[in-house]
């Protein structure tokens, strides 16, 4: 007898066999199309004992309804509370309220209560936007409070205005949720979601979102814990439409943020605004003479705005202060310091004074020199009457602070324009001045920028150098590419190793440190000792000077004039030390193929391998690996170092 013609009792009492296998039941409903019906609640019930119900949860994610309805008429309670939550996140609309009704049906219903991640069943869909679960859950009457506020705040975050009256009506809290108050989340969240927002959702979903706060009574001012309020957030975010609405429902265009004073126009220069902002603000009632608590005006923020010009007239017109705040300091000077070149132009165009000083007798152009602004604000200023005179340390110290963060264009400028260049470059003795104990090519030396290193000894900054290190006219031949006035020094007897700074420093090595490659080949030619050390404790050979500069040029000319790649520092390291921490491949693959050793230890013990590795310098260790050799001790040794630094 074949098993098709069993009649339907004996099949079902087959596949209800506990002993069944689930691969035996897949082989009979593969059988024919009658046992495939009669198995299929069997097949349910073991996927969802055995797999945590597998089947349906790829059905909800697939949207395969048949699928889904053909497990939901099996006769059996076929849904997890994962399920639910799938249905939330993937499912189509109506398909929540369907599972939670075949939960209820079997006398399962879960806790709506129940949290993943953190977050509720009716968080999630209202994250969503599932109007049909959300009304299911309410219906319940088992949503605890603070699940209500939470979603009602998902409901303002995420823009869905359709059920945040149906979260409210359930008794949510729209007042100060958590820190922040709901009305000033959907504001700050308008425009940045309007710009990126998921799919489906858009700006007026937004502003319905705070039409319907604000229309179920939530208090238009307020404040949140930096004491902003709603239309300071709206503004913040550059949303015009979002500021309408506001001031439509009372929001008070004049508010002050606490311990700042900021207005809405402070806040709207401060974040950058466009010149519809200030329009409405203005047109809503915003005071333009209003200052803060240090009695700055909103022209004093205005640094980030991308076109000043047409808001700093609006704002002059209609009352706004462009004199000094309590220290006697100008919008200018802040324009100046920001290095807006725009706002710069702005203001001056409209009489703001190029030679205001505040308490420390400051002007604009010193704050343009100390805080490194770009070229084009430097010349501004001075084709416009600034006075350019840097006096005393306050002057020497802008100079030093443009040396340390500008750029070469910036220090050319500036160094073109100072009308005091030979005090403030420092030619004179820096000991006086014991705050600011370096000199302009000091700091461009320290900083390694070439750039600013050849501006500033073009300008004469080199003298300021030699007075600090007290090198004489030698190393000064040497900064410069003088090769007329080092000649003239050995002509007269000098030693090219013996004329040495307060540092114990050859010429050679003061050209390193400049960069000059000229002088450093024309001084080799002319004798200089390639392996001369420092009289110092450091005891530093020219070519340790050379690879701490990273100066490749310079390192080939030594080893080229017999620099020993053995020779070590006042701590016992190598140049190929050196090299292997501060990550310099090109310099270190030519000390190797000159015979550096990667086995030479420091005073320490510790070898270039472990400063490679120590400091995971991945671009300088295949090339020490390279020199290894066929050792089976050394590669040995190569592996423990590199592997107990993770390498």
């Amino acid at each position: 007898m074949f098993l098709i013609d069993l009649p339907n009792e004996i099949l079902r009492a087959i596949c209800e066999d506990q002993r069944l296998s689930q691969k035996d039941l897949y082989s009979i409903t593969r059988t024919c199309s009658k046992l495939f019906h009669i198995s299929v609640p069997y097949l349910y019930r073991i996927n969802y004992l055995s797999q945590d119900g597998s089947a349906v949860a790829w059905a909800i994610k697939e949207k395969r309804m048949e699928m889904i309805q053909r497990a939901l008429d099996s006769g059996l309670d076929v849904v997890r509370p994962h399920h639910l939550r799938l249905a939330i996140e993937h499912g189509p609309g109506g398909l929540f309220t369907k599972l939670w009704e075949h939960k209820a049906q079997h006398g399962d219903i879960p806790d709506p209560n129940t949290y993943k991640r953190d977050e509720s069943l009716i968080c999630i869909a209202t994250c969503y936007g599932r109007h049909d679960a959300v009304k299911t859950l309410l219906e319940t009457g088992k949503i605890s409070t603070n699940d209500r506020n939470d979603a009602l705040c998902h409901a303002v975050y995420n823009g869905t205005p359709f059920v945040l009256p149906r979260v409210h009506g359930a008794s949510a809290v729209t007042q100060n949720y958590r820190p922040i108050g709901s009305l000033r989340t959907a504001a700050e969240f308008c425009f940045e979601r309007s710009v990126i927002r998921p799919a489906g959702k858009n700006l007026d979903d937004y502003l319905e979102t705070a039409r319907l706060l604000l229309h179920h009574g939530l208090e238009i001012e307020h404040r949140d814990e930096g004491g902003r309020t709603a239309l300071h957030g709206a503004v913040m975010i550059g949303d015009c439409q979002m500021v309408e609405l506001l001031a439509s429902y009372g929001a008070d265009p004049t508010a002050r943020v606490p311990y700042s004073g900021w207005t809405t126009l402070h806040t709207a220069s401060l974040y950058g605004c466009q010149l519809e902002m200030f329009e409405l603000l203005l047109r809503l009632g915003a005071d333009a003479s209003a200052v803060d608590d240090e009695r700055r005006s909103p022209l004093f923020w205005m640094a980030s705005l991308k076109e000043p010009a047409p808001v700093v007239k609006a704002l002059l017109e209609s009352g706004a202060s462009i004199n000094a705040d309590e220290d006697r300091h100008t919008p200018l000077h802040e324009a100046a310091a920001r290095g807006s070149v725009k706002l710069v132009e702005a203001l001056v165009e409209h009489g703001a004074d190029v030679n205001a000083t505040d308490r420390q007798r400051a002007t604009p152009f010193y704050y343009a020199v100390r805080h490194a602004a770009p070229s084009e604000v430097i010349k501004f200023l001075v084709d416009h009457g600034a006075r350019t005179t840097m006096t005393g340390k306050l002057g020497q110290g802008a100079m030093l602070s443009a040396a340390q963060k500008g750029t070469a264009d910036t220090m050319r400028a500036v160094l073109e324009n100072v009308a005091n260049l030979k005090e403030v470059m420092g030619w004179v003795d820096l000991r006086e001045y014991k705050e600011f104990p370096q000199s302009l090519l000091h700091v461009a030396v320290i900083r390694e920028s070439q750039e600013m290193i050849d501006v500033i000894i073009q300008f004469g900054g080199h003298e300021g150098y030699l007075a600090k290190d007290r090198g004489g006219r030698l190393h000064q031949g040497a900064i410069t590419g003088d090769f007329a006035l080092m000649q003239s020094v050995l002509d007269e007897g000098a030693s090219l190793d013996a004329d040495r700074n307060r540092f114990g420093r050859t010429a050679l090595v003061v050209a390193i440190h400049v960069g000059a490659t000229s002088s450093i080949d024309w001084l080799l030619k002319k004798g200089a000792k390639a392996n001369a050390r420092d009289k110092t404790d450091n005891k530093s050979t020219p070519l340790h000077h050379a690879t701490d500069r990273n100066a490749i040029a310079a390192v080939e000319l030594l080893l080229k004039h017999g620099a020993r790649v053995g020779l070590k520092n006042g701590g016992g390291e190598t140049a190929l030390h050196i090299a292997s921490w501060s990550g310099a491949p090109e310099i270190a693959k030519m000390l190797l193929e000159s015979g550096a050793s990667i086995w030479d230890q420091d005073d320490e013990g510790a070898t270039p391998v472990e400063y490679a590795a120590i400091y995971h310098r991945k671009t300088v260790l295949p090339l020490l690996s390279e020199k290894v050799g066929k050792s089976r001790i050394s590669r040995r040794r190569f592996r423990e170092v590199t592997s107990r630094y993770g390498i």
